[in-house]
């Protein structure tokens, strides 16, 4: 047999698994094999083309019946699959510039099940046309999505859509959208009506003026544009509503009450609006263009009021005109001046307490004037002195208790009190003028003299009372003199009668002959007389004539 052509071999139309096949093996080296179909057709390490783009061929697998098979067909170029298909790994359809359809025809039981990725491939399901519609329902854990086949489409669960748009309807036909609230509540809705174009939210009439409302949007929400514009109204109970109308830019508010928390502005920088708040005798106008708010009739303010700022970068005035024109109170921003112009003979009255200036800051300045030039009463706040000037005879007159220099009455200082009565208690009384050495006189040492009065002292000539003066003077026999002035280099007091006497009245010599000398001095005849009694001569002339005992002495 080993000279015959295998083109002379029989030729059989059927094949078994067991049949062999002549084949000529290289590996390593050429020799003459065979192999069984059913070890051939089980590996076969190379491409497998069944036809050609010329010579198309059909292909078919056959299961374990002859209605279980895998067709290809070459003449519509269709994959067919009889009964039950099973996929252990991801099916690809198309690829990147092919996107073939897959079409999946429901009939009976016979279902697509599994995972399918359809993001480069269309998936239809049914063709269009009138009643060529197929139900499709794919579920989840929770809910489901489906379609009847007949334009409805059912959403059981939650609805998520991230970062598309989602489209209801189109531009030429529109479509209706329902979103139902509460269950069995028929009018608890959100409803967009493509009719009317509409968007309409009812919730049940139990939860009206519930702070969240019937429609609740977090974010900025626009209504119209600036060509067209567009009508807002809230309706509240008892015809009570807001309205903005687009056509007259206008906003008309017919409200009970109204809250307001945070900014509330009227224009802006480059255009200006007028507000007016009507009342039932008056109003409150702010005017755009003059930039200025009026208020026509009383007003009354239970809290804090702040015009202008502080440091100076507003100066507002504030005017408050009385019944004459002219008349009212003034407030200059720029100069801190407040100016009261009155009619009134009681001119400005206060009850109450009055401050002027702060406790522990610069101070503050008053004045008081009268209708005649020069004449006031003025305080200095930074020197803390009280000036007081008048033309007037009377002067200051006080009808009542006064205390100078004292904290409070009884306390050391200067008082009146009473009617007619003065006290100095626990000062010394001074006479002169700032040069009075007070070093001394408010210790409370030894040399504490808060209860005497102190002269100071006077040269002779400067300011002494003249005796030839007053002597020959008309309308002075009222008066006397109590002064110091120096003798020997030292003040002493003195005292001037009407007459024009003068008398030396403090202690005159501290020696052992002199010691308590009375002495005085007159004009007489145009000359000025002086005489002296010398007290320590007189005392002991006395003893020798008396023989008592008149002068004593003793030592410390």
């Amino acid at each position: 047999m080993a000279d015959r052509k295998i083109t002379d071999l029989t030729e059989i139309s059927a094949t078994s698994a067991d049949d062999v096949l002549h084949l000529i093996d290289f590996n390593p080296n050429a020799r003459n094999t065979k192999i069984t179909l059913a070890n051939f057709f089980s590996f076969i390490p190379a491409n497998v083309t069944f036809g050609s783009a010329s010579s198309p061929c059909n292909l078919t697998i056959y299961g374990s019946s002859v209605n279980a098979n895998q067709q290809f067909v070459t003449a519509n170029d269709t994959h067919i699959f009889n009964v039950n298909t099973s996929f252990q790994q991801a099916v690809s359809i198309g690829d990147a510039t092919l996107n073939p359809q897959v079409i999946v025809n429901h009939y009976g039981y016979n279902n697509l099940t599994g995972y399918m990725n359809a993001a480069a491939a269309n998936v239809e399901i049914g063709v269009t046309g009138a009643g060529n519609g197929k139900k499709l329902e794919v579920y989840g854990d929770t809910g489901h999505f489906k379609t009847d086949g007949d334009q409805h489409v059912e959403l059981s669960g939650q609805l998520n859509v991230i970062a598309n748009s989602m489209v209801v309807g189109n531009s030429s036909v529109g479509q209706d959208l329902l979103a139902y609230g509460a269950d069995a509540v028929a009018t608890d809705k959100l409803h967009w009506a493509k009719a009317t174009s509409t968007l309409t939210a009812a919730k049940p009439a139990q939860i009206v003026a519930n702070t969240t409302g019937a429609l609740y949007v977090q974010g900025a929400t626009q209504l119209g544009d600036d060509t067209t514009g567009s009508d807002v109204k809230i309706v509240g109970s008892s015809s009570k509503s807001i309205y903005f109308d687009s056509a007259t830019n206008g906003l008309n508010a017919n409200i009970t009450s109204t809250t307001w928390y945070g900014d509330w502005t009227f224009g802006d920088g480059s255009t200006q609006n007028d507000v007016v708040f009507s009342g039932t005798t008056g109003n409150l106008q702010w005017d755009a263009s003059a930039s200025t708010l009026v208020n026509q009739n009383e007003t009354s303010m239970l809290g804090a009021l702040t015009l202008g700022s502080a440091g100076g970068t507003s100066n507002p005035n504030i005017t408050a005109y009385g019944s004459t024109g002219a008349k009212g109170i003034f407030w200059a921003g720029a100069s801190d001046t407040v100016v009261a112009n009155v009619a009134d003979a009681n001119g400005f009255t206060i009850h109450g307490s009055f401050v002027i200036g702060a406790d522990g800051t610069s101070g503050a300045n008053v004045n008081w004037h009268t209708d005649t030039a020069g004449e006031g009463l003025s305080f200095d706040g930074d020197a803390r002195e009280m000036t007081f000037t008048a033309t007037s005879e009377a002067g200051m007159i006080m009808h009542s208790n006064t205390t100078i220099g004292a904290a409070v009455s009884g306390g050391a200082g200067f008082h009146h009190y009473g009617p007619g009565k003065f006290r100095f208690d626990a000062v010394p009384v001074i006479v002169g003028n700032s040069s009075v050495v007070t070093s001394s006189l408010s210790n409370s040492g030894a040399n504490d003299i808060k209860g005497a009065i102190v002269l100071q002292q006077i040269s002779s000539g400067s300011g002494l009372p003249d005796g030839a003066v007053i002597g020959g003077a008309t309308g002075l026999q009222t008066q006397a003199y109590l002064y110091a002035r120096l003798d020997g280099g030292d003040a002493a007091v003195h005292v001037m009668d009407a007459t024009g006497t003068e008398t030396k009245i403090s202690s005159h010599t501290n020696d052992d002959q002199k010691d308590y000398e009375i002495a005085d001095s007159a004009f007489i005849g145009g000359k000025k007389r002086h005489r002296r009694i010398n007290m320590i001569k007189l005392a002991k002339a006395l003893e020798e004539v008396t023989g008592e005992k008149l002068l004593e002495e003793w030592y410390d």
